[in-house]
Formats: structure tokens, C-alpha cells, sequence
């Protein structure tokens, strides 16, 4: 069990603030991470993931514009994902992750281990760029990134206060 992550959803049951996630590269494993945790119900709003080109449009509303310019693993997107579901779910944080967890090569020129990574506290937008350096599995890959945004949201909002 990860303790950032108690951590985390102790403090935001504390302070009465809900978050959502939007997922592509980590396919659901952030929401399964906030579902283990007792009581995550009472913060945890959602979660959607959206692996394909299509669904990041369609559900979430990336702009073909945006994907066609920058592509679906680009900053640029995490932070349309994250913006976007912040509001869908209604939802005091939001965030999103992006990325290539492809061990065979790079994917839109990007290489394996890479993922952007958007967090929304409140209207405040928090850009983060997760880079795995050592080959390892797709598995690997996806609970690293998992912990490092566990890592950079317990960092944005352990000093909030009621």
C-alpha cells in the first residue's frame, strides 16, 4: 500500500476537497490505486481513461487541432485532459497523465518511460514530465509514474489548509 497515497486521501477527507483522474498511459491504474485505500470513496470522484486517439476527443474533448499540433503525448494534451475532467467531474483537483509505456520503440517520437503529467489544484495548473531512465516493463513503467505523481500532488497540497 502506498503511504503517499493515505496520506493524500487523509488530507483531502480532512479538508473536504474531491479529485478525478484522466488516464491514458497508466490504463486505470491511478483510479485502482485510489480505490484501494478505505474511506477514498469520500474524495475520489472518477476516473476515465482514455487510451485512444478518438475517446481523447470524444469523451474528453481534446481538440483534433491540439493532437494534430503537439500530439497525444505532449504536455499539451495532459493539460486538456486534466482541465477537461476537472470539470466533467466537477472536482476540486484533477489529474491526468499521458505518455509512451512501449518498451519497442519510441511512440510519436517519444521514448519509452516518458509521460506527461498534468495536476489541477483548483484553477491552478501544475505541469510535470516523468521519465523512466532504466528499461523495465510496461508494468514497471506504469506504478513508477503512478508513485511519482502520488509524490508531486502529496507535494502540492500538504500545506493546504481548511
Amino acid at each position: 500500500m502506498n503511504t503517499t497515497l493515505k496520506k493524500i486521501i487523509s488530507h483531502l477527507i480532512n479538508l473536504k476537497l474531491s479529485i478525478c483522474t484522466c488516464e491514458s498511459m497508466t490504463g486505470g491504474l491511478l483510479a485502482s490505486y485510489f480505490t484501494d485505500i478505505d474511506n477514498s470513496s469520500k474524495v475520489f470522484k472518477g476516473s476515465i481513461v482514455v487510451y485512444g486517439t478518438n475517446i481523447k476527443m470524444n469523451l474528453v474533448k481534446v481538440t483534433k487541432d491540439l493532437i494534430d499540433k503537439y500530439g497525444t503525448i505532449s504536455q499539451e494534451c495532459a493539460n486538456s485532459m486534466a482541465s477537461n475532467i476537472q470539470r466533467i467531474f466537477a472536482s476540486d483537483l484533477a489529474i491526468s497523465v499521458t505518455g509512451n509505456a512501449s518498451l519497442t520503440g519510441p511512440v510519436e517520437n517519444k521514448p519509452a518511460g516518458l509521460a506527461y503529467v498534468t495536476i489541477y489544484v483548483f484553477d491552478k495548473k501544475h505541469e510535470f514530465c516523468f521519465k523512466s531512465e532504466i528499461a523495465k516493463t510496461r508494468q514497471e513503467i506504469k506504478h513508477e509514474c503512478c508513485f511519482f505523481i502520488f509524490e508531486q500532488l502529496w507535494n502540492l497540497i500538504k500545506d493546504l489548509k481548511q
